[in-house]
């Protein structure tokens, strides 16, 4: 009497639940990637920036965790009450997205040593906070990055990945998962055909 050596199929169920774990973790790898891109190349060109919101300054528009969608803006077309992201002046690595409450114009250029009819010069504030900012914004550039909309909770996974440790196994899990679906699909190998009797 033969005995199998074959290992007991594999349920039918466990099959298709993987399956679809595989494809699940695959089309999350490509629209990771897709994203990625999409974010380098708006900002590369000058299209938009995508700013996560880290602080609740802005509450409870900009909660702490939403993603500001910011496009660029001529600087003589900036307006009181527009929020815009600006180089915090104390804090050179710091982006602040507070709204504009006061913009100074030449009937008050005694106030300033170096008045430039041609810069913005403004007070900002955050709209949860019960003062204006402690400084005077001073813009050169041309062109300001103003808030077009903002989605709530989309920031945080720019606010996880501050942390070095997590953008660093973040990317090396992202990055393996997806080189791992792109190989599968390349060297998938093909159903045998079905032989007649």
């Amino acid at each position: 009497m033969r005995h199998s050596t074959r290992p007991p199929a594999v349920p039918v169920i466990l099959r298709r639940l993987g399956r679809a774990i595989r494809i699940l973790a695959g089309i999350g790898s490509v629209i990771t990637i897709i994203a990625v891109v999409a974010i380098y190349v708006l900002s590369v060109t000058n299209t938009a920036r995508l700013v996560p919101v880290l602080s609740n300054s802005m509450a409870p528009g900009m909660p702490v965790g939403s993603l500001a969608l910011t496009t660029p803006a001529a600087r003589a077309d900036i307006t009181v009450g527009d929020v815009i992201v600006f180089t915090d002046p104390d804090h050179p690595t710091i982006r602040v997205i507070h709204r504009i409450v006061h913009i100074f114009g030449a009937d008050e250029a005694d106030k300033f040593t170096n008045w430039d009819a041609t810069q913005l010069i403004a007070s900002t504030k955050g709209d949860n906070n019960p003062e204006a900012d402690p400084w005077t914004l001073t813009i050169a550039d041309a062109t300001v990055w103003r808030l077009d909309r903002s989605f709530p909770s989309l920031g945080d996974p720019a606010i996880w990945f501050e942390t070095p440790s997590i953008r660093f196994w973040g990317f090396g899990v992202v990055s393996i998962a997806a080189v791992g679906w792109l190989l599968r699909l390349i060297w998938r190998r093909p159903k045998p055909e079905a032989t007649q009797s």
